[in-house]
């Protein structure tokens, strides 16, 4: 942003005119965009997965707004990434893609046919981890060493096959995402385990893997990669260094659209 300032100086026979051109990195707002989206949160945090949440600008500009884009940062870095390509209609995103163990924060942008806003306030940290892992970690300090060990056979259920994901179900339907959710299965071992989730168009019986560039840590998958109005079904199979579990029931057929879940 540049900022003009002149003044005068009168002497006995002539008037000197100064010019000072002041030059700051603050960056130039344009005329209609909207402000600053509010009170950016988090919800839903796991492994590798989070619901990101905000409230709409108290100003939305010259027009109306047409939609966010949402930028994440590691904390203890300052590079923000943006996390979607296309603006998304409705306040909250689900991100994915987390690195296990670190930490977040969020930031949200507004669009309207003016351009893009300043990006809100970023939103707390929230560490990547197993809702489990969490709960421990509030829960404090473990109990202190008594200094008696105690040795137990090797646990009978590492090396073998996981069982399936059971309770699938599609959560959140729009025209940008489709997000799943399901329940573990209990059969897994001490180990970490990986869910790989298949699509399959309706009328056909050609199942197709979802997640190919992306391992999925927690039971909980956004897909976005869906053509809008056709209907799908979904199912989801659990694997560790032992094997792959078989398919869970599939979901219903699902349409792409405009509708929110719940």
């Amino acid at each position: 942003k540049c900022i003009f300032v002149s003044f005068s100086k009168l002497l006995a026979t002539t008037v000197q005119v100064f010019t000072c051109v002041c030059v700051t990195d603050e960056e130039v707002e344009l005329e209609g965009v909207p402000v600053a989206p509010l009170d950016v949160r988090c919800h839903d945090a796991n492994k590798d997965y989070v619901v990101v949440t905000w409230k709409q600008p108290a100003v939305e500009g010259s027009s109306s707004i047409l939609g966010y884009f949402i930028d994440r940062c590691e904390v203890g870095h300052h590079h923000w990434a943006q996390c979607n390509d296309t603006p998304v209609k409705y306040a909250r995103f689900p991100v994915t893609g987390l690195i296990e163990g670190r930490s977040y924060t969020f930031r949200v942008r507004a669009i309207n046919r003016a351009g893009v806003s300043r990006p809100s306030r970023a939103s707390d940290p929230v560490i990547a981890i197993d809702p489990h892992d969490r709960a421990r970690h509030r829960a404090g300090p473990s109990a202190p060493f008594t200094g008696m060990i105690k040795f137990t056979e090797e646990d009978a259920t590492v090396g073998v096959v996981p069982g399936e994901p059971t309770d699938l179900v599609v959560t959140e339907a729009t025209k940008n995402y489709v997000v799943l959710a399901w329940t573990p299965p209990a059969q897994r071992g001490h180990e970490g385990v990986m869910y790989l989730v298949e699509k399959c168009v309706a009328g056909s019986e050609c199942w197709q893997r979802a997640n190919t560039g992306m391992p999925v840590k927690s039971p909980r998958f956004a897909l976005f990669d869906l053509a809008e109005g056709k209907s799908y079904s979904f199912r989801v199979r659990c694997c560790n260094s032992a094997g792959m579990s078989e398919a869970s029931s599939a979901t219903g057929d699902i349409t792409v659209g405009d509708m929110l879940g719940e």
